[in-house]
């Protein structure tokens, strides 16, 4: 019996043994921080954090986004799978040989998933690792946090914004460069937040992805920060700071939004804080008028912000697809859930970590 345990180990290729191991490994990883938030929290940090690295820095050697590539190419690998596919069905080894790579690739893909933002679902949330205070979140304090949030954008709101919104007033890769800046002073304050020189992909599919409603993504099999360019620079900005939280080790979307405001706020470049600050605020906005219409259109908005917010609804509005549209969200949904969020609500979530935070700045002066 033993013996022939030991034919069959021999048989498994070396490289599947590995992965197989190393897949079992995140399994309990992945189990135990579950159970246990501050294993969730060591390994997210301790563990996690140099493999996040490690995929960022490799694909940043690269000037366009490989997982791009990949998903384009989706008809292509397909159409070799099957290929494959009949080719081993000739052959009881080939089959066997097949079967053994995709099952690699699946391990690999888990592994990865574990390693870059699975962990991250299981942590300390963010407001109890900023020690924010418990709030209530109604529309006075909307409001008080739109007005505060309005104090910061006139200190540094462009003098030009036309009909399409204002514009960034430098190229991509210098917009990469301050956000990266805004990273780095965060990161003395907080500590959980990976340090890492990595910054975001432009899509190049941008105007059909824009019929999804995605304007950013973070793909966890290559480390890659994705931004859909085709929204006001304003947007575009916010969302390349959004995906460098999940790079950073932030994996619930309202945290990351809420980091992304941080980082943005704690830049020295004035449109990143501006644009941080104007995010932010079209979040607390929507929040108070759900809350209470006629006290949130009592709020005096710039007309530059007025100017802002028209435009990004022009560009929502032009590529809104219902179905697709619908269908992208579904598929979103199902997957936060799945981490054990609150589904695509949990990205407006972002407001009450603002009006916390805000509390919190009140609190200490």
């Amino acid at each position: 019996m033993e013996k022939g345990k030991a034919v069959l180990l021999k048989k498994i290729p070396r490289p599947l043994f590995f992965i197989g191991g190393l897949f079992l490994l995140c399994l309990l990883l992945h189990l135990f921080s579950a159970l246990f938030t501050p294993v969730a929290d060591f390994a997210h940090r301790y563990i996690a954090a140099p493999v996040r690295a490690l995929l960022g820095y490799i694909t940043g050697l690269f000037p366009f986004s490989l997982a791009e590539w990949v998903i384009l190419l989706i008809p292509l690998w397909l159409f070799l799978l099957v290929f494959c596919a009949v080719k081993a069905a000739r052959s009881g080894k080939a089959t066997k040989r097949m079967i053994a790579v995709l099952l690699a690739l699946l391990m690999v893909f888990y592994v990865l998933f574990v390693l870059t933002l699975g962990l991250g679902y299981l942590t300390t949330p963010l407001d109890g690792r900023l020690a924010l205070p418990e709030v209530k979140v109604n529309a006075a304090s909307l409001y008080q946090t739109a007005e505060w949030l309005l104090e910061e954008i006139e200190r540094v709101l462009p003098q030009s914004i036309g009909e399409e919104g204002s514009l960034l007033p430098y190229s991509y890769a210098e917009m990469n460069s301050a956000l990266r800046e805004g990273y780095r002073s965060l990161k003395g304050q907080y500590t959980f937040l990976s340090t890492l020189e990595v910054g975001t992909k432009p899509i190049l599919a941008s105007h059909p992805m824009a019929y999804t409603g995605i304007t950013g993504i973070y793909t966890f099999f290559t480390g890659e920060a994705n931004v859909n360019t085709v929204y006001p620079d304003y947007a575009t900005v916010f969302t390349a700071a959004h995906e460098m939280a999940h790079q950073r080790g932030i994996s619930r979307e309202d945290e990351a939004n809420f980091v992304a405001f941080l980082a943005c706020a704690a830049a020295e470049d004035p449109y990143i804080r501006y644009a941080g600050h104007l995010n932010l605020l079209q979040y607390v906005y929507n929040a108070l008028y759900r809350a209470d219409k006629e006290l949130a259109l009592s709020l005096p908005l710039p007309d530059g912000v007025k100017k802002e917010f028209n435009a990004y609804n022009a560009v929502y509005d032009k590529y809104d697809n219902r179905g697709i549209g619908a269908f992208s969200e579904a598929v979103n949904n199902a997957y936060l859930e799945a981490m054990g969020t609150e589904g695509v609500v949990s990205y407006g979530l972002v407001v009450n970590l603002a009006v916390a935070y805000r509390d919190s700045l009140s609190a200490d002066k």
